[in-house]
């Protein structure tokens, strides 16, 4: 199962990669994410105002594994409900920038 998740990644994100490479820097620099926490649903929000949308909505989850493996945000091993109404309050993992 991991070797193929990690195969879509993979697929997702080059077919994504301009758009991918943005986001990271966006991440990396930007201040809205502060010292404070936040949810892969609160930087969709903010990278959907200020980068713009992806060619697929998988490229969220590239994103974000991406992230974390270039150990740019970190779990807090804590979860919170998400606010998108599509989302049904699911709990999703709270992170941190390193």
């Amino acid at each position: 199962g991991e070797v193929l998740r990690d195969e879509g990644i993979a697929k997702v994100s080059a077919n994504n990669e301009s758009w991918m490479e943005l986001c990271i820097s966006e991440v990396q620099h930007s201040k809205w994410l502060g010292d404070g926490t936040f949810t892969g649903e609160d930087i969709r929000f903010h990278l959907n105002r200020t980068v713009g949308c992806p060619a697929h909505s998988n490229a969220w989850g590239a994103l974000i594994n991406t992230l974390l493996k270039r150990k740019i945000i970190k779990p807090t091993g804590t979860y919170r409900a998400m606010r998108d109404q599509n989302s049904h309050a699911r709990k999703t993992p709270v992170y941190q920038k390193v």
